[in-house]
C-alpha cells in the first residue's frame, strides 16, 4: 500500500541530526509483525541521542526501496521533520 514497502522486514532507516548537519542518532525500522501479508505492517525503531548541546535539529526518514532494478526494486523516498530540543 503506498509508496513505501518493506524489503525483508526493514521499512528503511531514521536519522536524527543536528542543525549543524551532524548525525545525531541512527535506527533502522523493522517490522514487528509479519511483513509478508497484504494491507499495513507495523514497524519500530529506537534511537538513543544527547541533545544538550543541540537547540534544533531534522529527523530524516528513509525507505528501503529493496535490491534489483526495474519492478524488482520501489522507488527511493524520504521525509524529514523538523524537530526543536528546546522551548
Amino acid at each position: 500500500m503506498g509508496v513505501w514497502s518493506a524489503h525483508e522486514g526493514e521499512l528503511g532507516i531514521i536519522k536524527l541530526i543536528d542543525s549543524d548537519g551532524k548525525e545525531m542518532a541512527y535506527g533502522i525500522m523493522s517490522a514487528t509483525e509479519e511483513w509478508m501479508k497484504p494491507g499495513p505492517v507495523q514497524f519500530k525503531t529506537t534511537i538513543t541521542f544527547d541533545a544538550k548541546n543541540a537547540e534544533k535539529g531534522t529527523l530524516i526518514i528513509h525507505n528501503n526501496p529493496g535490491d534489483g532494478s526495474g519492478d524488482e526494486a520501489g522507488e527511493s523516498h524520504q521525509f524529514e521533520v523538523p524537530i526543536r530540543f528546546k522551548p
